[in-house]
């Protein structure tokens, strides 16, 4: 599922020329982003040293899979490795 959804996202040229296939009903869509917004992703692209586009590619599969978990009522935990100690996380 999550594969799917990664394939809908534009793909880079590079991509596309390499690949051809890969692109086949791939759109190009722009958004609004306050600065705030566009730096924090650019900062997180830079980390990860992925593209923008692939960077928001990856927030919205990681968005879809905890939207999809809980809607199958299940729970998302994050747990402190030092502390062994799990906190319940809630997406709204």
């Amino acid at each position: 599922m999550l594969v799917d959804l990664l394939k809908q996202a534009p793909v880079s040229l590079h991509i596309r020329r390499r690949w051809p296939q890969l692109a086949v009903g791939y759109q190009k869509i722009s958004v609004n982003l306050s600065e705030q917004v566009l730096d924090t992703l650019r900062e997180m692209a830079a980390s990860e040293s992925v593209t923008v586009t692939e960077m928001l590619r990856r927030a919205i599969g990681t968005h879809k899979f905890v939207e999809d978990a809980q809607r199958a009522g299940k729970a998302i935990y994050v747990r402190d490795l030092n502390t062994n100690q799990s906190e319940r996380v809630i997406f709204r």
